[in-house]
């Protein structure tokens, strides 16, 4: 029995009212809630849905030769800290909706982080560039 419970009862024992014994037995209800709460926030942190999550995501990160190692910890710190945020929401999450909406957040967040190639992240800024460059040279052309 935790310590909040214990105390809990042992104010009721000691309530001289009515209104006190009312009053004791409500915190002892909200303990008694708190630690149902508490218990399956667990369990359904236990089912492991944002740490299977990140366990796939991390696993076909290790698997991509496309990457180079830094790349790979990169992208493994990233899902790790999306891990984090969300078995941090769910730990604080108030009640079980909230816990399976933070969870599902949580697995999406983890499945959107970017691993994206450095080769790839070149391309990328030369095509910037090269839009930037046909900007500047269309709005040349209208000037003349």
């Amino acid at each position: 029995m935790d310590q909040a419970l214990t105390d809990a009862l042992q104010a009721i024992q000691q309530a001289t009212t009515n209104q006190q014994v009312g009053d004791q037995e409500k915190v002892r209800a909200q303990s008694n809630q708190k630690r149902t709460t508490n218990s399956s926030k667990q369990a359904s942190c236990s089912g492991g849905s944002p740490g299977q999550a990140a366990a796939n995501k991390t696993s076909a990160i290790q698997s991509n030769d496309e990457l180079t190692s830094d790349e790979k910890a990169e992208a493994i710190q990233k899902v790790n800290n999306e891990l984090a945020k969300a078995e941090k929401d769910i730990n604080e999450a108030a009640d079980d909706l909230t816990v399976g909406v933070v969870k599902q957040g949580g697995i999406t967040n983890i499945g959107n982080v970017l691993v994206i190639p450095s080769v790839s992240q070149q391309l990328s800024t030369n095509l910037k560039k090269q839009r930037l460059t046909d900007v500047v040279r269309f709005s040349r052309q209208k000037g003349n």
